[in-house]
């Protein structure tokens, strides 16, 4: 049954309200396990355990993606775990006498691939190494492969199943992500080649624009890397060193392939060292190992020969990189071929856990005894979640028939059952799942299930009181450290109570994580529900696409620089242009000039939703519901995460008011005042939750003054026809894509022809010259009736668009008393400014260049606007 937003308001402040305490609770225990003494922890078991310190690495890397800024969880405690982790190899391959090896294995993977430079360490492989081996080790009493165990003599269970699935996937995830950055980085650096190539002149104050401008686009894409896995170099990249790195970047990389094959050369060693001894092991008890040895000696071969193909690649991929100093000479596509050989080979080997998990799934939903089921809940959403992560798609029944069996026995307190604790090893240790454990994961089975029938989806309320319900177990047992306001997290039934234990405190706040994360996504989808909405798939165009309008007008105020700015602040960075982050702005000026693509490509460039709100999503309800109606919209999108809201032909809404206080008139002139307080809520929202909004007007005088003030709009950004050096560069661009990709030049006389396009197109809407062919590079071919037609090829003149370039009835300065006003008059001068040297530019080559070697003088109404 559909619902209004009236209807779904009040679950939606429900949700926020537990989303702001998980919050509060998960920064709180992360700076806990940042700050906190030593001995304020239970050390009994915490105390220089391999399993519990690769848990603390994971919290660091936790911190850094929360706060990048904070550098507590970056210094030397994060560097003495990480030490601990990488001198304990002795541990995972022992066996049959260590009881953990795989786990630990396990562990130690997913903290390394989270620390820059130790991804190729040789504890990391060998820890690839045995995990991959578990995968095929086929035991009594289930001689299945698929499923592994903690240890030598214990049972496969979906939780370590579940453990080293996500470690093998992470170390995946690690080459994909490093390959998106060297495609990325690829074009730039090729982008930037055209621009300083002489073959066709380019002016030199927009080639220095655009390479500043591509320099904060880097260090955006390398700034995106924190608290995400990256195979390669350790990385500390700001705007100012950005491009040096990427000059030594082959080399560097090469050399850290190098050591990793160093690295890989001496587990690949220490392997077949184990197996000589586990031969030996073998030889004097025959009886017991007669049977496995067939298996052992598949799943050693399988592992090995996987770990040894990735060396493979690797060395390939290093002796291409070896010698080159720039990236000139090297193929990027064969690197990555390379890459995504050892991406796939490592993915392909943990299909066999599918069938694994699928087995477990219906094993566990057909119990027919609640009691035996109950014992059994917490492996039930382990199978859940490892069947959807191997499958890569959540949109089986069995796994929200899982979801929905978990959540009938949470308590009201947050407690689960007590489930069978699960055999670990030969010493007979065993390990009792906790709550946020099976929180954590049960978080991301709702977060993820994505089932092809919306009305699949998880019932509100019964989310709500869920989530409830796991909270009240975090706030329960938290434990607050003296004198400060961190808290840590022990089990139920803790053996110490004073004190908190590390290792339950790093699940806790990654539950808690998990559980914020849920409930962004579904505030968001009951909010897209009431509001037109766009995923980044369904936008045509990123910011780096675009027509950049401004390089003459602003230079590095740009629009593009101020963009980039709002893309920080949406993937949690700090601004690189700005002294403060910048997440809202008026977008003025005449129609076609594209505003709507700007806040678009914004969106999807930042893989953001995009929401466009128009006054019929105020009156729908009708004029006398109209108020009512604004203020829901606007709490909702206050809950908003990560959106970016574009408010279209809201000028009515804005209206500037009547100075003498005449009564309002109109529904929209009623809306005018309770707007100012809305938009002050949303600006703080925007500033928490990671969303960017903007305001599309073509009539900037006409808006309230307070409605555009600062606290309400960070900025007021004129939106012109490009200008003359941004049409000139532009064109000179795209026609050396065009001269590098087709190998060919064009007609001779293409100077003349090249000037006559620049002045035919001044003032020209950003739909026509944004067209492949015209002020981009064709898709293939040259069509006719297009720029390149007639500039490559010397064809017919096209048709040239209609100038957007006419001017409004003109202003005098001294009758604009209001904010509003100045602001439209100084966005008439910007755009008077913008024709005349049009003008000034003519029709000849010559004229052009010395337009474009002597700009005019910018405006200037000496006005705080």
């Amino acid at each position: 049954m559909s619902t209004t937003l009236d209807d779904d308001l009040g679950t939606l402040q429900e949700l926020d309200y537990y989303r702001t305490l998980a919050k509060k609770l998960m920064h709180k225990g992360v700076k806990g396990l940042c700050d906190a003494d030593n001995e304020q922890w239970n050390n009994d078991w915490d105390s220089d355990n391999t399993i519990s310190n690769a848990l603390v690495v994971r919290s660091h890397a936790l911190a850094l993606q929360i706060d990048p800024s904070d550098d507590s969880c970056s210094g030397d405690t994060s560097r003495t775990y990480i030490q601990r982790v990488i001198h304990t190899e002795n541990d995972v391959l022992a066996r049959p006498q260590e009881d953990l090896p795989v786990y630990k294995a396990a562990r130690i993977l997913h903290a390394l691939i989270r620390s820059q430079g130790h991804i190729l360490s040789k504890i990391s492989v060998l820890s690839l190494y045995r995990v991959l081996r578990e995968f095929y080790d086929v035991q009594p009493p289930e001689m299945n492969t698929g499923g592994t165990r903690a240890g030598e003599g214990a049972r496969a269970t979906s939780f370590m199943t579940l453990q080293c699935v996500l470690a093998v996937k992470g170390f995946c995830d690690a080459i994909n992500n490093t390959i998106q950055l060297l495609d990325k980085i690829a074009h730039i650096v090729s982008i930037r080649k055209m621009i300083e190539s002489n073959r066709i002149a380019k002016p030199n104050a927009w080639k220095e624009l655009v390479n500043d401008y591509m320099e904060m686009n880097l260090t955006i894409e390398f700034q995106d890397l924190t608290g995400r896995e990256f195979f390669g170099p350790q990385i500390n990249i700001t705007k100012d060193n950005v491009w040096k790195y990427v000059e030594s970047f082959p080399g560097d990389f090469a050399i850290f392939l190098k050591d990793g094959i160093n690295e890989i050369d001496k587990a690949l060693q220490e392997i077949d060292e184990r197996r000589v001894e586990e031969a030996q092991q073998y030889s004097e008890n025959p009886i017991r190992w007669h049977a496995k040895i067939p298996f052992e000696n598949a799943s050693h071969e399988i592992s090995k020969n996987a770990i040894f193909h990735c060396r493979k690649r690797l060395e390939v991929l290093c002796t291409a990189l070896c010698g080159t100093p720039a990236w000139d000479s090297v193929n990027w596509h064969n690197a990555v071929q390379e890459l995504q050989s050892c991406h796939d080979k490592f993915k392909e080997l943990i299909r066999p856990s599918k069938r694994y998990f699928s087995n477990a799934m219906n094993r566990f939903l057909s119990f027919q005894d609640e009691h035996a089921f109950q014992s059994d809940i917490a492996e039930l959403v382990f199978s859940a979640v490892g069947y959807g992560c191997v499958k890569e798609k959540w949109d089986s029944k069995r796994i929200v028939d899982a979801i929905y069996r978990a959540l009938e026995f949470i308590s009201p307190k947050g407690k689960l059952p007590s489930g069978h604790p699960f055999s670990m090893g030969q010493k007979g240790w065993l390990l009792h799942i906790i709550c946020p454990q099976v929180f954590h994961y049960l978080a991301i089975a709702i977060k993820e299930f994505n089932p092809p029938n919306p009305r699949e989806h998880l019932d509100l309320d019964r989310l709500k009181e869920a989530v409830k319900r796991m909270i009240c177990w975090f706030d329960d047992n938290k434990f607050i450290f003296d004198n400060t306001d961190n808290i840590g997290w022990t089990m139920d039934t803790p053996t110490e109570p004073k004190k908190p234990e590390r290792w339950v405190s790093v699940w806790c706040t990654l539950a808690l994580n998990k559980i914020v994360a849920l409930l962004d996504k579904v505030i968001n989808q009951c909010v897209y529900k009431h509001v037109d909405v766009k995923s980044p798939e369904e936008l045509d165009v990123e910011l780096h696409q675009m027509i950049v309008s401004d390089f003459g007008l602003r230079q590095k105020k740009s629009v593009a620089f101020m963009l980039a700015d709002m893309q920080n602040h949406l993937l949690g960075h700090q601004p690189l242009v700005s002294e403060r982050p910048i997440f809202s702005a008026v977008l003025h000026g005449p129609p076609g000039t594209g505003k709507t693509t700007i806040a678009e490509a914004l969106a999807k460039t930042a893989r953001a939703q995009f929401v466009q709100i128009t006054p019929s999503d105020i009156v729908v309800g009708g004029a006398e519901q109209a108020e009512r109606s604004a203020r829901n919209l606007f709490q909702a999108l206050c809950m908003l995460t990560n959106t970016v809201i574009l408010f279209d032909e809201f000028d009515p809404i804005l209206w500037h008011r009547d100075p003498d206080g005449k009564v309002p008139t109109t529904v929209f002139e009623y809306l005018t005042p309770g707007m100012l307080p809305k938009l002050k809520d949303l600006y703080r929202a925007a500033k928490r939750q990671r969303n960017v909004y903007m305001l599309a007007t073509n009539n900037m005088r006409a808006l309230d003054d307070a409605a555009t003030r600062k606290g309400r709009f960070d900025e007021k950004l004129g939106i012109y026809p490009p200008d003359l050096l941004s049409r000139v560069g532009q064109l000179a661009l795209a026609c050396e894509k065009h001269a590098e990709e087709s190998n060919t030049s064009s007609a001779s006389g293409w100077e003349k022809r090249f000037a006559r396009v620049i002045q035919k197109t001044a003032g020209g809407p950003m739909d026509t010259l944004g067209k492949p062919g015209w002020f981009t590079p064709p898709d293939s071919s040259i069509k006719p009736d297009t720029i390149f037609d007639y500039l490559w090829k010397d064809g017919p003149e096209p048709d040239w668009p209609d100038s957007e370039a006419t001017m409004q009835e003109k202003l005098e300065k001294k009758d604009c008393n209001t904010k509003s006003m100045k602001q439209a008059y100084l966005e008439q001068e910007e755009w008077q400014w913008v024709i005349d040297w049009d003008r000034r530019a003519g029709e000849g080559w010559q004229q052009m260049v010395e337009a474009l070697r002597h700009p005019l003088q910018k405006p200037n109404v000496g006005w705080d606007v």
